[in-house]
């Protein structure tokens, strides 16, 4: 290479592209050192860009989480506070009624003062329940609450399918207060019906699943539904449907009111709490349904010959629960009214599982009815034979019904949602509706009444606090987890602030002295000008 050229100063060139060189590391120096990060950019490091980007979603995931579990464990306290005093009040309830079972009272009028305050209990229980709230979300008035559905394969009638169909945003009308509609989805294609319950109150809508069904077709339906007369009531019902279409197909449970009509989309018995004549009105018909595999006939009996609040089930023999020729008392009390659910809920007492219908007329072949007869010798005892036809098999599917949802994880898998479901907690709901202390019976059947009711709140309590419980060790199992992402995150993103120091200094110090060895190459040239003098 020629020694001296004026055309080309080579060294200033190559000075000046080590000046520039130190000058971007000085500048990405400077950038990590004030920003704190290694990463400002894809170009800083691509792979590692990704990576973090990913860490950072789980990471304020996992933030939000803990605050969402956090919210869950504030709203199960507030329900299980006002389970606390619903439990206090039945504490005082059951004191009252063991006061109103002592024989020291000389007529009835003292235990009447006494049955005020059980009276104005019974009202505060039903408030609690229906006033408890978070967030305006109603926590003890069932609206939480799941359920569950049997399945009968083989039997031509019984436990309908009644898996929940989803009635978002759907419309219902009716002339009658309190009006039901249930979706089962038991039928075939072209078989769908709608089919009234005895007392005007519910229909039953059982479809296709999986099928999609228009406005009209849902019209048409109810339309041909079979609407029977109760109380000289006759239903006249409507259904406007979201979009003006339904799909029929398994999901959450959903309940809608409008102007004190519920319609009702659940995985329940059908037909489920129908609120029916009274079984000491004469002339009813029961239709009693075995849920279980293997049960063939079954005879029944009803004696009116217990006290209100004493009802229970007998067996005439010792066989197990189910035997073909077992026989089996119903006892009840005289002139009080018991709906479907009454007389069911006394035979599932007694680990029989059957389903109750009644309805004003006979029931479908597959379903044995009765008619009480007042024409009869004896009219307080009333004997039938039920025959369940071929049972293969019984299926359970278990819904959580509406529930409330706790979304606690940074990602929206199932098993990183946890369910909460509060059962109703009104007086009725949990069994002390009727209490009474009026009479020294009653007041002995009321102890064991609140006993019981006792026992449902526990559990509901109990059930509540395995849930805070559980959410607890899931916020500290959020903040560990976070804390360690977190400090993953760092080592990829974060500025190594020794580390950069030093190529801070470095760079400077570099780029110092190649702009003074810049300055020096730009001077070479001057000395051809010695040569020319």
């Amino acid at each position: 290479m020629a020694g001296m050229v004026v055309q080309h100063n080579l060294n200033a060139i190559n000075a000046n592209n080590k000046m520039n060189i130190n000058v971007s590391g000085t500048k990405k120096a400077t950038e990590k050192l004030s920003s704190g990060y290694q990463i400002n950019r894809a170009g800083d490091n691509a792979a590692g860009l990704a990576i973090s980007e990913k860490m950072r979603s789980q990471i304020r995931g996992l933030s939000q989480a803990t605050k969402n579990a956090n919210d869950g464990i504030s709203l199960i306290q507030t329900a299980e506070g006002g389970l606390n005093e619903t439990h206090s009040i039945l504490q005082r309830m059951r004191e009252l009624a063991v006061q109103s079972a002592n024989g020291t009272y000389q007529d009835d009028t003292d235990r009447e003062a006494i049955q005020l305050e059980v009276d104005a209990l019974k009202s505060e229980i039903d408030r609690i329940a229906s006033s408890t709230e978070y967030n305006g979300m109603k926590l003890l008035d069932g609206s939480l609450g799941g359920s569950k559905a049997v399945t009968e394969f083989g039997a031509k009638y019984g436990i309908v399918d009644a898996t929940s169909t989803d009635l978002a945003g759907s419309i219902l009308t009716s002339n009658v207060a309190g009006a039901k509609v249930t979706i089962a989805l038991g039928a075939t294609k072209g078989g769908e019906a709608a089919t009234w319950a005895a007392d005007g109150k519910e229909l039953v809508l059982n479809l296709v699943e999986n099928e999609t069904y228009s406005q009209d077709d849902i019209d048409k339906l109810i339309a041909n539904a079979d609407s029977r007369k109760a109380d000289g009531i006759v239903a006249d019902l409507s259904l406007k449907l979201k979009n003006g279409v339904m799909s029929a197909t398994k999901a959450d449970s959903t309940d809608e009111t409008v102007a004190g009509v519920r319609a009702s989309a659940a995985a329940n018995d059908i037909p489920t709490d129908l609120l029916s004549s009274a079984i000491s009105g004469f002339g009813d018909n029961i239709a009693i349904t075995s849920n279980s595999y293997g049960i063939d006939t079954r005879k029944i009996s009803f004696v009116t010959d217990a006290q209100a609040g004493k009802e229970n089930v007998t067996t005439t023999k010792a066989d197990t629960a189910g035997a073909k020729d077992g026989e089996f008392v119903i006892h009840l009390s005289t002139g009080k009214e018991y709906t479907e659910r009454d007389i069911q809920d006394l035979l599932k007492a007694e680990g029989l599982d059957y389903s109750i219908t009644i309805t004003d007329t006979n029931a479908p072949d597959g379903d044995v009815s009765v008619k009480f007869d007042t024409k009869t010798d004896d009219a307080t005892k009333y004997q039938f034979t039920m025959d369940n036809g071929a049972g293969i098999g019984k299926d359970e599917v278990a819904t959580t019904g509406k529930g409330l949802t706790f979304q606690i994880g940074a990602n929206g898998v199932e098993d990183q949602r946890v369910t909460l479901n509060v059962n109703d907690m009104s007086s009725t709901a949990i069994g002390v509706a009727n209490a009474d202390v009026s009479t020294q019976d009653s007041a002995n059947a009321a102890i064991d009444m609140v006993d019981a009711a006792v026992k449902t709140v526990s559990m509901q309590r109990a059930g509540l606090g395995a849930l805070q419980n559980r959410l607890e060790y899931t916020v500290n199992n959020l903040t560990t987890t976070n804390e360690n992402l977190t400090a993953a995150e760092s080592q990829i993103r974060d500025t190594d602030m020794a580390t950069e120091m030093i190529n801070y200094t470095k760079n400077n110090i570099l780029q110092q002295a190649s702009q003074a060895m810049l300055a020096q190459a730009n001077q070479q040239p001057q000395a051809i000008l010695q040569l020319l003098q």
